[in-house]
C-alpha cells in the first residue's frame, strides 16, 4: 500500500483540521461506522481521482463536500428536536455520536458545533430541547 494525501488546505470535516492531507480519525472509540460514512461522502460527493502522477488524491468537489459537510453537521445538531411540537426523537443506538443528556461531553458535538464556527455558520442551539 502507498499513502497518498489529499490534495487539500482547507477543513471539510472528513479530512483533519490540523493536516488538511489527511482523513479525519474515529473521536470515539464506538464511532466507526461514523467514519465510513464520512468517507463515503468523501467519495460520492468529493468525487476523489488520483491527480497527475498520482501522488495525491484531489477531489472534483470541494465546494460541494463543504456544503455537504455544514449540513450533516447542522442535521446532527438539530435531528433529535421537532421545534414545532418540541418532541425528542428518541435513538435507540446507545453508541450513536450524540448523547442527549451527556451531549455536551461529547466530542462529536463539539467537533460539529467548531466546524460550523470554523465555517462562520449559525450553530443550532441543540440546549433548547431542555427548556420548558
Amino acid at each position: 500500500w502507498t499513502r497518498l494525501p489529499l490534495n487539500l488546505n482547507q477543513y471539510l470535516f472528513v479530512n483533519s483540521k490540523q493536516s488538511p492531507g489527511n482523513m479525519s480519525t474515529q473521536l470515539t472509540g464506538c464511532t466507526c461506522y461514523f467514519q465510513v460514512y464520512l468517507f463515503a461522502l468523501l467519495c460520492k460527493v468529493g468525487q476523489p481521482y488520483l491527480s497527475a502522477g498520482a501522488s495525491s488524491v484531489t477531489l472534483r468537489n470541494p465546494a460541494l463536500l463543504e456544503r455537504a459537510t455544514v449540513r450533516v453537521a447542522r442535521h446532527l445538531l438539530t435531528f433529535f428536536v421537532d421545534p414545532d411540537s418540541r418532541v425528542l426523537r428518541p435513538y435507540t443506538n446507545s453508541n450513536f455520536i450524540l448523547d442527549f443528556y451527556r451531549y455536551a461531553r461529547s466530542p462529536y458535538y463539539a467537533a460539529f458545533v467548531e466546524y460550523l464556527r470554523h465555517k462562520r455558520r449559525p450553530v443550532p442551539n441543540y440546549e433548547k430541547q431542555y427548556e420548558g
